[in-house]
C-alpha cells in the first residue's frame, strides 16, 4: 500500500491502493485512502472541463475583437494618437490569444490526448513566419531575431509547432535583457528539430529537469522575478509527445540556454 501510495500523482489519479482482504485497520485505511483519491479525482477532473469549456468559449470573442481591431487599422484615417492604442491593444488580444490556445491544448491532453491535422511542414518556413510575428516582442525588448538553418519537412500539425515554437522564442525573450534570440533549424538522420538559444543568464544543470513541468518557473535560476503561468514549456513538451517527438533544454554554447524539439521525419 505504501509502495503503490508513493506512485500517484495529479497524472495518475485514477490509480487506487490495493485493499487487504482483512477487515481490519489497514484494509479500513486503504478503503478511506481510495475514498479521497476517488473525490481528488473526481475534483481534478471538474476542474480541467472548466478549463476546456472556458478556453474553447474564450476563442471566439478574442477573435471578433482582433477582427475588429485590424479592421480598424486598416481604415489609415485613425489620430497617431487613437492608432497607438488600437495597435497596443492588438497585440495584448494576441497575446490573450495565445493564452487561450494554449490552455485549451493543455486541456486537451488532459482528456486523452491533442487532435492533430498532419501534413508536411517545412520547419525553417515555420520558424521564419514565427519569427516574423513575434519580433516586435523582442525589439521592444532592444534584441535581434535571427533564423538560420535549412529547410527540413516533417508530417506535423503546422498549428501545434506553432504553438511549440511561439512558447519557447517567447520563454527566450521573457528571460534575456540583451543580445539575440536565435532559431535555428536542422536535420540529424531520422529527426529534424528547431533549436532556439537565447543569451540570458542562463539555468542551473540542476534545474533543467525541471523547467518542462507544470508550473515551474525559474526564477531563482534566472535570478529575477518574472510574470508568466508556468505552463509554457509543459504545453510544448506535450504537443511534442503527442507527434512521437522529444523535446530537452541545455546550456547554451557561451551564455544562456538553449531548447530544442526534434521530430520523426517519416510519418510511422
Amino acid at each position: 500500500m505504501t509502495a503503490k501510495a508513493r506512485q500517484i500523482s495529479v497524472d495518475r489519479l485514477d490509480e487506487r491502493v490495493p485493499v487487504p482482504r482483512a477487515a481490519d485497520e489497514v484494509g479500513r485505511l486503504a478503503d478511506t485512502f481510495n475514498a479521497m483519491l476517488d473525490r481528488l479525482e473526481a475534483g481534478v477532473q471538474a476542474q480541467r472541463r472548466l478549463i476546456a469549456d472556458a478556453s474553447h468559449d474564450l476563442r471566439t470573442p478574442l477573435a471578433v475583437m482582433r477582427s475588429e481591431l485590424d479592421v480598424a487599422l486598416a481604415a489609415g484615417d485613425l489620430p497617431p494618437e487613437a492608432e497607438e492604442v488600437l495597435a497596443s491593444t492588438a497585440e495584448e488580444v494576441e497575446r490573450m490569444a495565445r493564452m487561450v490556445d494554449n490552455l485549451l491544448a493543455l486541456a486537451q491532453a488532459d482528456q486523452g490526448g491533442l487532435e492533430l491535422f498532419v501534413r508536411p511542414v517545412d520547419l525553417r518556413d515555420l520558424a521564419e513566419a514565427t519569427a516574423a510575428k513575434l519580433r516586435p516582442l523582442a525589439q521592444a525588448k532592444g534584441l535581434e531575431m535571427a533564423v538560420s538553418g535549412d529547410s527540413p519537412v516533417v508530417p506535423a500539425d503546422r498549428e501545434r509547432l506553432t504553438q511549440v515554437v511561439t512558447n519557447l522564442v517567447e520563454n527566450a525573450v521573457k528571460y534575456t535583457n540583451q543580445g539575440v534570440v536565435r532559431l535555428a533549424t536542422w536535420q540529424d538522420g531520422t529527426e529534424a528539430g528547431i533549436t532556439v538559444s537565447d543569451t540570458g543568464p542562463g539555468i542551473p544543470p540542476h534545474e533543467l529537469s525541471k523547467v518542462f513541468d507544470r508550473f515551474y518557473r525559474a526564477d531563482t535560476a534566472r535570478g529575477r522575478v518574472v510574470e508568466g503561468s508556468g505552463l509554457g514549456l509543459a504545453i510544448a513538451q506535450e504537443i511534442v509527445h503527442a507527434h512521437g517527438g522529444r523535446i530537452w533544454a541545455e546550456p547554451g554554447t557561451e551564455t544562456g540556454t538553449r531548447f530544442s524539439f526534434a521530430l520523426p521525419v517519416n510519418a510511422e
